[in-house]
């Protein structure tokens, strides 16, 4: 567990991260990919999200969640691509996460202030 914590800190500062330029960012965001994040401050619980702007799916219960593009059967959530970044809100529980392509981390806020951290590899 440390250990997983001290990667993660260790990616944030740019120790596991190039300098990505303007054009590879926006490869980074248009790009079709499918990525597993586990989360390394708590439950150690994983998720994994096909990704590719403006589509953005979620993988729950062996089941392909669409949550944002063309024909999105969930309607709760708002998806923004921003450069290497994608930030999602669930309106409905008010809770946020950001997932950071470029340093392959990403993180969860709930509305009560509780965070967890986590760091993403991509599996196709």
């Amino acid at each position: 567990m440390m250990i997983l914590i001290i990667l993660f800190l260790l990616r944030s500062i740019n120790l596991f991260t190039v300098e990505v330029k303007p054009e590879e960012s926006e490869f980074l965001i248009n790009s079709s990919r499918v990525i597993k994040c586990k989360e390394t401050t708590g439950t150690g619980k994983s998720d994994i999200f096909r990704i590719k702007n403006p589509e953005f799916e979620w993988l729950y219960k062996k089941k392909w969640y669409k949550i944002s593009g063309f024909k999105a059967n969930i309607t709760d959530w708002d998806v923004k691509f921003e450069n290497d970044r994608i930030k999602l809100f669930n309106k409905k529980t008010e809770w946020s996460r950001i997932i950071d392509l470029k340093r392959m981390t990403a993180s969860m806020l709930f509305s009560s202030g509780e965070k967890y951290l986590y760091i993403c590899h991509k599996i196709d």
